[in-house]
């Protein structure tokens, strides 16, 4: 018998339009931050009819999976990452250091399909930015080898004002930025 899986995709809303929204549940959610063992996701191309249901493209499922099985690391890397953040902007925040990630709700986690920039697409943005470190555009992005990413949309205690983009490609942490 085939092992089960440990999450599920419920409500899945917007199927037509080529980005899915959801509820992924998961017993391996860290409940700090997924109080009710649940996330909204956005799910972008990666749905396919299949009658009863939809089916997943290999892609988005394994960055479902790295998400779940990386709940650790995430909320390790993003509690260093926020407190610097707290430190370099002397931030007044009643928790600062140890106990942070209880100031952080995961508002919504971004399975997206994996988008490889081909030399057209580098050069297009090369003549709309002149100025742009191509390079640094196809290094930062997906490359053919990339295995797995996700986006996850923070709410941070102590700013009202901007949500926290934070990205994470084949199980490392790539990027943190305002949104």
């Amino acid at each position: 018998m085939a092992e089960q899986t440990p999450w599920t995709l419920k409500s899945i809303k917007g199927f037509k339009s080529g980005r899915s929204d959801a509820t992924l549940c998961s017993k391996e959610l860290d409940r700090t931050s997924h109080p009710k063992g649940c996330v909204r996701v956005c799910i972008a191309g990666a749905l396919s009819a299949k009658s009863p249901g939809y089916t997943l493209n290999e892609f988005t499922r394994a960055s479902i999976e790295n998400y779940l099985d990386s709940q650790i690391y995430v909320k390790q890397t993003l509690e260093q990452k926020l407190f610097a953040e707290q430190v370099e902007w002397d931030i007044k925040s009643p928790v600062r250091g140890d106990g942070i990630w209880e100031l952080v709700q995961v508002e919504s986690v971004a399975f997206e399909e994996k988008i490889i920039q081909t030399p057209q697409g580098l050069a297009n943005l090369k003549k709309m930015f002149p100025k742009m470190d191509i390079n640094k555009v196809r290094k930062g992005g997906d490359q053919p080898e990339t295995k797995t990413r996700f986006t996850m949309m923070l709410d941070v205690g102590w700013d009202g004002e901007h949500k926290r983009l934070a990205t994470f490609r084949d199980g490392k942490f790539t990027s943190i930025a305002l949104y």
